[in-house]
């Protein structure tokens, strides 16, 4: 054989083999980067525990949340949980120090002794609506501190693009123990009580930045101890007309810097000078009867319409278009159509009605003081840090528990709760 062939066969072969395992190398490396890439993947769905709820019993596939016999659902570690499914008792997190995020993606939870979801301790309270969800929380039982449909001792964040209703059986609807955050999502509540509290005496923030919001509440539509503010969204805000109570009310002052805001009862905080958008208000002569649309017009141009679930004497009204130094006519009666599909009793149109009063941006200042105080002038208030104490300020409700309204989804109301007359902070 020639030696110069065998030279280069036997480089060749050497060629070979280093291709061949630069091949391997390269399939290994690939195999890995696979293989990291499942790992991965496997590690962002095991952050989010799932949480069906049944009847049969509730299945966890997950950590963090264990279920008990009774009913409860206890969750002890910080993430995320997404809760599914329909529940005869209550979710209790209890998490110290740590972030707990509830997605309800489909959830109805009805707790007969207490309430339907409960953060009795976390360093953050997150509930977030799943996009497309509807979603029903309840309360009951007679007994025990938390006295919400959704109780948060810490402060508590609402953010999603679902439907939630909350029927407060017992008094609150919402409630936390220091600040109040609405991001979004279409929200209906029914209560004994206030529709949304912050029970926390001269700390406490409601903040509102978006979302529907409708409220039918047998004492306050909105409660703040502290300070309110609305930034945007739609709030159809409804209270009783016993003990003065408001649509709207705080002891501190009320920012309303954007959005809708419709108001109702008999008493509401009027906005501080310091609020960024213009609102009108007028006290009627007499009580208008629970379903008597109220028109908000500029001339002939109808700017609002709503129908609120409950006896009325006040009005509050707040949007963007409105102006200082226009003149709008606020009447009472008619008919309304087109309802809105997120916020019922809410119209595109309306018809016939009796003039009340004709009203500018003046009429604010002008009953400024008579619904609480409208707080000095300047900008949103900065929550303060740190946690409050324990104790809360005792709350008492009287009358029948509302009717919860048909339905889970965006716009299905359904019959307003009784009138309770019952005392509120």
């Amino acid at each position: 054989m020639n030696p110069r062939k065998r030279v280069l066969s036997a480089s060749a072969l050497c060629l070979g083999l280093a291709l061949a395992s630069a091949c391997a190398a390269q399939g290994t490396g690939a195999s890995q980067s696979a293989s990291d890439a499942v790992s991965v993947s496997s590690q962002s769905q095991a952050s989010e525990t799932v949480i069906t709820l049944s009847e049969d019993g509730v299945d966890i596939q997950g950590t963090g949340a264990a279920a008990l016999v009774d009913g409860t659902v206890n969750i002890t570690a910080g993430g995320v949980y997404r809760l599914a499914g329909a529940l005869e008792g209550g979710v209790v997190v209890n998490a110290p120090e740590q972030a707990v995020e509830l997605i309800l993606a489909g959830a109805e939870i009805h707790n007969p002794d207490g309430a339907a979801i409960l953060f009795q301790d976390a360093g953050e309270a997150l509930v977030t609506l799943a996009a497309g969800s509807a979603n029903a929380l309840s309360d009951g039982g007679d007994g025990g501190e938390y006295d919400g449909a959704l109780y948060s001792v810490p402060s508590l964040t609402i953010s999603g693009d679902g439907a939630l209703e909350v029927t407060g059986n017992r008094e609150e609807g919402i409630a936390t123990e220091l600040h109040l955050t609405i991001d979004g999502g279409t929200i209906s509540v029914a209560s004994m009580d206030d529709g949304f509290n912050a029970n926390n005496d001269g700390v406490s923030v409601i903040t509102i930045n978006g979302g529907d919001i409708r409220i039918d509440a047998g004492g306050d539509g909105i409660d703040s101890n502290g300070s309110l503010a609305v930034n945007g969204g739609r709030v159809l805000a409804m209270s009783a007309t016993g003990d003065m109570s408001g649509g709207l009310d705080c002891d501190g002052e009320l920012l309303i810097n954007g959005g809708v805001v419709m108001a109702t009862g008999a008493s509401s905080t009027m906005p501080a000078e310091g609020s960024a958008q213009r609102s009108l208000a007028l006290n009627l002569s007499q009580a208008q009867e629970a379903g008597t649309l109220v028109q908000v017009r500029e001339g002939e141009e109808l700017l609002a319409a709503f129908a609120p679930a409950r006896e009325y004497s006040q009005v509050l009204y707040s949007a963007p278009e409105l102006q200082e130094g226009v003149e709008y006519t606020i009447l009472t009666g008619g008919t309304g159509s087109g309802e809105d599909g997120a916020l019922a009793g809410v119209y595109e149109e309306a018809q016939g009605g009796q003039e009340q009063g004709a009203v500018t941006t003046q009429s604010v200042e002008e009953n400024r003081g008579a619904g609480g105080p409208g707080g000095p002038a300047g900008e949103r208030p900065e929550p303060p840090e740190g946690e409050p104490g324990k104790e809360r300020p005792p709350m008492e409700g009287e009358g029948q528990p509302p009717e919860p309204p048909e339905g889970n989804g965006p716009g299905e109301a359904g019959e307003p709760p009784e009138a309770s007359g019952g005392s509120q902070e």
